[in-house]
């Protein structure tokens, strides 16, 4: 049957009417605690880097960079050779965070060589070098055939506070749905909806709270390029990047699965999602009505009162 999905935005809400035929249903969903505030947000959906938020900037394309489609609307593609967005000096209100959560969908096509990365977010000098800071998210890292997710902070001269890892090795060619979360009591991270509860901690442990005002000397903000520890070579990503938020307090557990399986069961595409966590064609829960399908995006999901 047809639908039509209309989108109505009050304050910070954000309320989504589905109309089946004659039969109308309203409800509204919300991604982010009662004290996160999404800051920044790329959907990318205008086929730009055209940014969203108190602390959103508009990115410029560099090299090759294009537009394909994502896990949901339109995603940038990469193609590992010089292609990136810049979005120039971060603005302070998110080089400024203490706490926080930072969400991206990815799906990289290749695995890495030796000492080889594929750098997914980064925001730091720019240089590398022995005096490096920056906050990096990124595929692979030293080792060739490393395709484990590294969530990373280095905050002057090499001094690294935290970095974690997968715990597993990625695929190429797979959408996923990485939630970086910093809070008071520490850190996590979430792959698809669910805690990284094997994650590796390479430097720092579940306690730390380093955040982005951890990155002293913040001078670019890159989608799809970025530096690897004290080494001045700069790596491209090479794959597709979709749905890039950055929020001022960390999210609940809850609220990352259910924004997850939002996204996932509102597929405009047959993207391929590992097991166990496809949740094609889902109702959502956590308190909606019982029978109604929504199609919400990530993106779209902001705090409500």
């Amino acid at each position: 049957m047809d639908q039509v999905v209309h989108i109505q935005k009050e304050g910070d809400m954000v309320r989504r009417t589905a109309v089946w035929g004659v039969a109308i249903v309203v409800a509204a969903m919300w991604c982010g605690s009662a004290s996160a505030v999404l800051v920044a947000e790329w959907s990318f959906d205008d086929g730009t880097a055209h940014g969203v938020g108190t602390g959103a900037v508009d990115g410029v394309f560099r090299g090759g960079v294009g537009v394909g489609q994502g896990i949901s609307g339109r995603a940038l593609t990469f193609d590992g050779m010089g292609g990136y967005v810049d979005f120039g000096p971060p603005p302070a209100a998110i080089s400024s965070l203490k706490q926080g959560a930072i969400s991206v969908w990815f799906q990289f096509d290749r695995t890495t060589g030796p000492a080889d990365i594929l750098p997914i977010l980064y925001l730091g000098d720019g240089v590398g070098g022995g005096g490096h800071s920056a906050f990096v998210l990124e595929v692979g890292h030293f080792d060739p055939g490393d395709t484990k997710l590294y969530f990373t902070f280095i905050s002057d001269n090499m001094v690294l506070p935290l970095c974690f890892d997968s715990g597993q090795d990625l695929q190429p060619g797979v959408w996923y749905n990485f939630v970086g979360v910093v809070g008071p009591d520490g850190n996590t991270g979430y792959l698809n909806g669910e805690e990284l509860t094997g994650r590796h901690y390479n430097f720092g442990g579940a306690g730390t709270d380093v955040f982005l005002d951890e990155i002293a000397d913040p001078q670019v903000l890159w989608l799809g390029r970025g530096l690897l520890a004290s080494f001045p070579t700069e790596h491209y990503f090479s794959g597709m990047i979709d749905e890039v938020n950055i929020y001022d307090a960390p999210l609940t557990a809850t609220e990352i699965r259910d924004a997850y399986r939002a996204v996932v069961s509102g597929q405009e595409q047959p993207g391929v999602i590992p097991e166990p966590l496809t949740m094609v064609g889902v109702l959502v829960g956590g308190g909606m009505a019982a029978g109604v399908r929504f199609w919400p995006r990530i993106s779209r999901m902001i705090r409500l009162r």
